[in-house]
Parts: structure tokens; sequence; C-alpha cells
């Protein structure tokens, strides 16, 4: 068996064979990688590739927040580190406090759920890969009385009902008069009307209506049901989801727009990191070097599209770009960030794979053969 640090070792030899190969080649079964120099309209870009076979059963996708909690930012490479993965890369669009902007499932557990009307990507229990529009409704059921969220994890308007858990932090940030149902196990322990944030214990619901009202809508001990209707799927099929900038790729068509909300004018030379999926369930992830002159210029949203059908992806999206884009594979950031150092993001997606200690010496036996 060859342990984490040794895995890294010996990635990192076959990383430095790659890149002066510049071809395609298996790092550790079912993922490969290459690096390309190259020119596109007379530009030179250089571009890091990821293909992930999803089919395999020692894939895992995973989510990933700095400090695993909403708000804040980390580097990519101590997420990656963090969480015992070799591979990952920067993730979703996020605000000035560290917030990811859009719908984000992890483990299974639904973080947030207002949607930003852009693509998301999903992996199922079953570790199917897509990039799909999703919508997620939430409600909660009493023995008497049902309401409906209007989210979770965030900011209470009057008269509205938020579900928090400890992702959010240690209270619910609350300082208006609401009242807050503390449930355990599906059962609410506690009642709290108060004009004081409420504390967030680990493992523990809090579900919280900004209100004048005094007289609680659930009773202490009722048993409750929460549950979320998630277009597309079946209430606990999702494992991991987490929503990307705009389609570059839908049903094998270039369909990149001049302009995106989250990343504005998309016909300028940036940085990119870019994710897509093929017809066999390949995952694809590429970060685009760039901001540097005479070897990595960027490239448009147009030409991130024409990349990713190259790859043979029928659906492709952006991820967060720009000085945001970082590649790391066993322990290593392999692209250049376009500051000059790695920046700080909030979220990030980390690919794992199970036995990885196991398979590496296999393949390193079968090389030796």
């Amino acid at each position: 068996m060859i342990n984490q640090m040794r895995c890294e070792m010996i990635i990192g030899r076959i990383l430095e064979a790659i890149s002066m190969l510049s071809v395609m080649m298996t790092i550790i079964n079912p993922i490969s990688y290459k690096v390309e120099q190259l020119k596109i309209h007379d530009r030179p870009q250089t571009i890091y590739t990821l293909s992930i076979n999803t089919d395999n059963p020692n894939v895992e996708l995973k989510n990933i927040l700095s400090y695993n909690v909403l708000f804040g930012v980390d580097k990519t490479s101590n997420m990656v580190m963090e969480s015992g993965a070799l591979f990952g890369v920067n993730g979703m669009f996020y605000d000035e406090f560290g917030a990811p902007y859009g719908i984000l499932i992890i483990d299974g557990k639904v973080v947030t759920m207002d949607s930003i009307n852009t693509p998301t990507m999903v992996v199922t229990e079953t570790g199917q890969v897509s990039l799909e529009k999703i919508d997620i409704k939430g409600s909660v059921k009493g023995i008497k009385n049902t309401i409906q969220l209007e989210g979770t994890n965030k900011g209470v308007s009057d008269g509205k009902w938020v579900l928090f858990h400890d992702v959010y932090g240690d209270t619910t940030r609350v300082s208006r008069y609401s009242m807050n149902y503390i449930i355990k196990d599906n059962i609410v322990t506690e009642i709290i009307y108060t004009d004081m944030p409420v504390a967030i214990e680990k493992q523990d619901y809090v579900l919280t209506q900004v209100t004048n009202e005094t007289i609680p809508v659930f009773e202490k001990g009722e048993t409750l049901d929460i549950q979320f209707q998630i277009s597309n799927h079946e209430n606990k099929d999702i494992a991991q989801a987490f929503q990307t900038g705009g389609w570059l790729v839908y049903e094998g068509e270039n369909i990149a727009k001049n302009y995106e909300p989250f990343i504005g004018y998309t016909t300028g030379l940036n940085p990119r990191t870019l994710i897509g999926i093929t017809e066999e369930q390949q995952l694809i992830v590429k970060v685009i070097d760039g901001r540097i002159p005479k070897i990595s210029l960027g490239i448009t949203g147009y030409e991130a599209a024409e990349l990713m059908k190259e790859e043979g992806c029928i659906y492709a999206a952006y991820l967060d770009g720009g000085a945001s884009s970082t590649m790391v594979i066993g322990g290593k950031v392999v692209n250049k960030p376009s500051n000059g150092e790695e920046r700080k993001v909030a979220h990030a997606l980390i690919i794992g794979i199970k036995n990885v200690g196991k398979i590496l010496a296999q393949d390193l036996k079968r090389i030796g053969n």
C-alpha cells in the first residue's frame, strides 16, 4: 500500500513527464491529464485538462467549502489537501463575504436552494454526473401544520421561514423578533422566541420565522418531516450539486453568449475554468491560463465552448475564472494563476479516488512488467 505522501510524490513525477510530452496520459486509473501549449487564432495558450471516467466506482466527486462553512475564502490547494483528495479545481462564483452564489448540495444535504438560473452540476448517489437546470422547493410538515421554506442558510425576510444548520455558522444571525424551533433527529426539542441570534449546534437544525406572533406553529416534542422537492430528481437522489456559470455547450452545440451575469462580457481574453460531460460519462475539467504575455493570453467564451466540443462534451459550462482559475494535482498547483499566486476562493470541486494507494501500486507494477 502507498500512503498519501508517497502518492503525491509519484504523481508529481508523472506530471513532469506529461508536461514535457504534451499528450494525454493516465495519472492513475481512471483519471488522465494533459498540458497543451498551442495557438488559438495565433494567440499563445496553455491549457490543462483532466479527464475523469465517472463510471468507475472508485471515483469520488465532492463539493467542498472553505473551512466547511458558507462564509470565507481559502486556497483551492488547501481545500484539496484538507479533504485528502489528489485532484481539485476552483468552483462556484461567490460574493464579497465568501458565500457561493446559487444552489449547493453537499453529501445529500441542501446547503442553499436559491437558483441563479444557470446550469447545475449534479452527482447522484450512484455516481451519475450531469449538467442540467434544477430547482428546489422546501417544506416542513408537522402533525397539523405545514410551512413552505423561503430558503436555507440565508437571511430571513419578515414572515418567512428559513432552515439553518451549522454550515451557516454558530448562530442564525437574526436580531429581530423571531420564533425558532430547535430540531434534533426530526423532533422539536426546544422553542425559542427572541430578538437575539439563536445558537446552531452541530447535527441540529434551527427553523426560524421572523414574526411578532408568539404562538408557536409546531409544538415541543413534535416530529417534523423536512422535505425538499428537486426538479427531475427523487428527494434523496442527489449526493452533490452546485450551480455553475452560464452554458457553453448544450446538446453538442456551442451556445456561448457574449455576456453572462456573473462573468460580464465573455468576448475578452481571460483565464477560464471549464467543466463538461461527454456522452460516455467522461467528466472534462479544463483550466486555461491567461493574462500572461507571450505565454498564455486567455480565451473568449466562444473559444472555451469550442475547446469543450473538441473534447467530445455534449454539455459544458463555466466555473469561476479569471484570477480564481486553479487546478491542483497531487498537492501542487499545476497552472499559473494570473495574479502570480493562488487566489483564495469560497468553493472547490474535488476529485478523490477510493483505495488510491492500492490502485497506484497496481498501476506501477503493471508498468514495471
